[in-house]
């Protein structure tokens, strides 16, 4: 039988392999395609010794709604599927704001601002631990192609952080499987 600290410890290690190979392959599509598709990759064990079962949402349709539709549509699957860890995927912008800069209450909202910046924003989500990455998007304007700018990742500037509480942690917290009941369902594999 494995205890409640071997089942988290787990999913803590199986979280960082999947980041480690899913940061490798949003670097080898957006090389590729210059864009993401906004995808869901959900992760469910049948027990400890055996490979992930994984299966992918498509989330183009839900990011071309509006955000409280989008995040219904991304409650909803998770819901469903209540996957065992959660990785999503997207296209996002953001502001560099020193801290102390602005109150929580005046921050701006980065899609409307002038100062915005692009990224890739990346969350691992699991009833134990959320991580959200960030990977700025450079454009050069110098460099134009069919009309659109060149645009590159910026893996060297990425920033992870560990219990982050992102729009998906916040949605998956209330849609998702509980840290009970996969203890329950792994605690005798």
């Amino acid at each position: 039988m494995k205890t409640n600290k071997e089942i988290e410890q787990f999913f803590q290690n199986q979280m960082e392999v999947a980041k480690d190979k899913l940061l490798d392959l949003v670097e080898i599509n957006f090389k590729k395609d210059k864009e993401l598709c906004p995808v869901m990759i959900c992760m469910e064990f049948d027990d400890l010794d055996s490979p992930p079962k994984t299966g992918i949402v498509s989330l183009d349709f839900a990011f071309s709604l509006d955000k409280n539709s989008r995040n219904n549509v991304i409650a909803s699957v998770i819901q469903k599927l209540k996957p065992m860890i959660c990785l999503i995927v997207s296209e996002a912008w953001y502001l560099k704001v020193d801290k102390g800069e602005f109150s929580d209450s005046e921050l701006p909202t980065p899609s409307t601002s002038e100062n915005r910046e692009e990224c890739v924003l990346v969350d691992i989500i699991s009833p134990y631990q959320t991580i959200c990455i960030t990977i700025p998007i450079i454009v050069n304007f110098l460099e134009i192609n069919n009309g659109v700018p060149l645009k590159t990742l910026n893996r060297e500037n990425m920033t992870v952080s560990k219990d982050f509480e992102s729009v998906f942690n916040l949605i998956y917290t209330k849609a998702g499987i509980t840290k009970a009941e996969l203890e329950e369902k792994l605690k005798h594999s």
